[in-house]
């Protein structure tokens, strides 16, 4: 009884270290193994991996196909691992990989270097062939520096959005300025929100004239920010923030808004508004739209969305669906920066 006792707690113990889907050890791992592997003076590297394009996959395909390329992702890891470093798959599309060692920066540096390489080659999942990228972030602890796996983690993790910042595809090593980097982004965006709520966020109107006639035949609305101190921040500073924290969608719809709102008594005046990517790839979107044309009793006729083809390409199914519910409302839609490689 006793022996059956412990058996089911080392299959209870082996369970709760490995990931269910990848049959790789788990986050969970990890952390001991850093406890329990590494001694005091142990050089350790860890690498954060994130898949490029996992998400796209899951929306195309759906989640059976994106399970299996998880599984064949776990098995690329392994075979290029070997017996040089540690595996783990973190949840979702991340993974991580852990050496621990002389020179063990090194070492993980080029196994990542040789996994970016392998990933450039498509990945045979049932009748498919799917490629993907990664975008991968590195930290070490020297003997000096005493870090603990949760804060080689958050360092690693860091460095993989620098990486993913930076056009993906990549490996980057933290840096203590990052954290200033972050901080930084972090005061920004709370800046934003509470812009939002004091009413900060001021709407420009852009001409466009027709050179026979000198008459506007339409505007371009654009948003511009003066804090409070008179600060002004500029659009090519505070959107990407915006995109990437969630908050364009109050501040795309503030500005949509606002616009209908203005732009009403201005005859047969066009009225176009840029919509980041970000927004247009939210379902509630055109159903938005829609509600702010019948609350503000602006024309549709009138009304031109601006897109940049980058939405178009990265994600056509998303972008037809959503386009087609947009074109039904008699809303126009346009490409910005078309051809110019944006």
């Amino acid at each position: 009884t006793i022996r059956f006792s412990l058996n089911n707690l080392r299959r209870l113990e082996l369970l709760s270290l490995t990931d269910s889907l990848a049959n790789v050890r788990n986050r969970r791992a990890l952390h001991l193994d850093v406890q329990r592997i590494a001694r005091p003076d142990d050089e350790i590297a860890l690498a954060m991996i994130d898949l490029d394009g996992f998400k796209a996959v899951n929306d195309q395909y759906g989640h059976f196909v994106g399970d299996k390329l998880i599984k064949e992702c776990a098995v690329i890891l392994g075979e290029i691992c070997g017996k040089d470093a540690r595996y783990y798959r973190l949840g979702g599309d991340e993974f991580a990989i852990l050496v621990i060692g002389p020179i063990a920066g090194n070492i993980l540096e080029g196994i990542c270097h040789t996994l970016l390489t392998r990933l450039q080659r498509p990945i045979q999942v049932e009748d498919r062939q799917i490629t993907l990228g990664a975008s991968i972030g590195l930290s070490r602890r020297t003997k000096d520096s005493r870090l603990s796996s949760s804060e080689l983690l958050r360092r690693s993790d860091v460095a993989m959005y620098v990486s993913k910042e930076a056009g993906k595809g990549r490996t980057t090593w933290f840096k203590e300025q990052f954290d200033q980097s972050r901080e930084e982004y972090q005061q920004l965006e709370a800046d934003m929100r509470n812009a939002l709520k004091k009413e900060e966020f001021r709407v420009h109107y852009q001409p466009l004239v027709d050179a026979q006639t000198a008459r506007i035949v339409a505007v371009e609305a654009l948003i511009r920010w003066e804090r409070a101190d008179g600060l002004r921040i500029g659009p090519d500073v505070f959107i990407p923030i915006a995109e990437e924290s969630g908050l364009i969608d109050p501040i795309g719809l503030w500005v949509l808004r606002k616009a209908c709102e203005d732009a009403l008594p201005w005859g047969d005046i066009k009225l176009s508004v840029n919509v980041s990517a970000a927004q247009l790839r939210n379902p509630d979107f055109p159903i938005q739209l829609g509600h702010i044309l019948e609350e503000t009793g602006f024309p549709s006729s009138r009304l031109e969305l601006e897109i940049t083809e980058t939405y178009l390409v990265g994600d056509p199914l998303v972008a037809g669906r959503s386009l087609e519910m947009i074109r039904n409302f008699g809303v126009a839609v346009v490409l910005d920066d078309f051809g110019t490689g944006y």
